[in-house]
């Protein structure tokens, strides 16, 4: 599939093309509670601009993203709206020596936050388990790619103001904290477009993909090892087709049409859930961590010594062996799953044994490598 840039419209009713009439107006009823909300949060001030993420229902494929495996979701109308205003150095009215980005939620019960941008050099610092951890996870994947974006936006900008919107059910399990992510990053990465300083920015605009790439790595940061599905399908989705998603060479997607006359139905259990590593009741990090020991561990019993040190996930694993035995039975998944249930063990790993079997330096080593967010030392 050949990537597509961001499109930029004029009105809410491009914005959703592809609904019935009564659904837009939804939409543009929505939007203008936007408008009003955000006047009265941000004293008089309107909407530059807005950008929107939406949610997702993945149809097959569970937990094998952070495993480099293909994946196949589709996009829903539920997403996320930010919508932005922005006041530039030099107009009329406007002073300041620090910029302040303040940000908003349309649910009540979350007060606005401002951040003076220049205590934001590392956002990673100031994250607090709270909602507004999507917004500093997003700066900190910008930065990545833009090193100097907060200087952009400093020397462009006195202030900006970002009010978010989510019609994502929460904690369902169609991506409500991706949609935020991949939301508030678009607002930021448009806000160096703007700033006519970023031909970064510009080229983020011009590829969905890197776009894609970016919030993943921009949720993790919040402390979620996610494999990078619910940010890609948020970019690359397109009306009426799933995308069958890949990570292998890069990040892909290839439409895959829905039949005429098939409807799905999502049913919410109301029973909410989180990601984040401060939730152990989730238990997903845990998996993310599982799986790419449970590569390394093979790697070292199936794989040269040359090469089995750069395996983390189980399709680098699989890749491998192909290459290396090409036809080999080993290297299909039937073929993993007998490795699996002769080489590694049913009870518990601890980390010390895991140092020694990785032929590891230390803990830390250990840590840094395979934990992610999620790294500590207990055993």
């Amino acid at each position: 599939m050949t990537d597509r840039e961001v499109a930029v419209v004029e009105t809410v009713d491009a914005l959703y093309p592809n609904l019935g009439s009564e659904a837009r107006e939804q939409q543009n009823q929505r939007v203008e509670r936007i408008k009003t909300k955000f006047s009265v949060v941000f004293e008089g001030r309107k909407p530059t601009f807005f950008v929107r993420a939406p949610g997702r229902v993945n149809l097959i494929g569970e937990h094998v993203d952070y495993s480099g495996f293909p994946v196949l979701p589709m996009a829903l109308v539920q997403d996320a709206i930010v919508a932005v205003h922005l006041e530039k150095r030099g107009e009329e009215g406007v002073s300041g020596e620090e910029c302040v980005i303040t940000i908003a939620n349309s649910i009540e019960k979350y007060s606005p936050k401002p951040f003076l941008l220049s205590q934001l050099q590392d956002p990673t610092k100031a994250l607090s388990s709270e909602w507004t951890d999507y917004f500093l996870g997003a700066l900190r994947g910008l930065q990545d790619k833009e090193k100097d974006s907060n200087q952009i936006l400093s020397t462009q900008y006195s202030s900006i103001q970002l009010y978010v919107d989510g019609s994502v059910p929460i904690g369902s399990g169609l991506s409500s904290s991706a949609s935020m992510v991949c939301s508030y990053t678009l607002a930021l990465v448009y806000l160096l477009h703007l700033s006519g300083s970023s031909k970064v920015a510009d080229d983020l605009l011009k590829s969905r993909a890197s776009l894609g790439d970016l919030c993943a790595q921009a949720e993790r940061y919040t402390g979620v090892e996610t494999g990078g599905m619910d940010q890609a399908i948020s970019f690359l989705a397109k009306a009426n087709e799933a995308q069958l998603i890949s990570f292998v060479p890069h990040l892909s997607g290839r439409p895959v049409s829905i039949p005429s006359g098939v409807s799905f139905v999502i049913a919410h259990s109301c029973r909410e859930h989180q990601l984040q590593a401060s939730d152990s009741g989730s238990g997903y990090n845990m998996r993310v961590v599982e799986c790419r020991l449970a590569s390394a561990l093979l790697a070292r019993h199936l794989l040269p010594p040359a090469i089995s040190p750069s395996i983390r996930t189980l399709r680098q694993l699989q890749d491998a062996l192909e290459t290396s035995s090409p036809g080999d039975i080993g290297a299909t998944l039937e073929g993993l799953l007998e490795s699996s249930e002769r080489i590694l063990k049913e009870e518990p790993y601890q980390k010390n044994e895991l140092v020694d079997l990785l032929q590891l330096s230390s803990l830390d080593e250990l840590d840094l490598l395979f934990m992610g967010s999620t790294a500590s030392h207990p055993n």
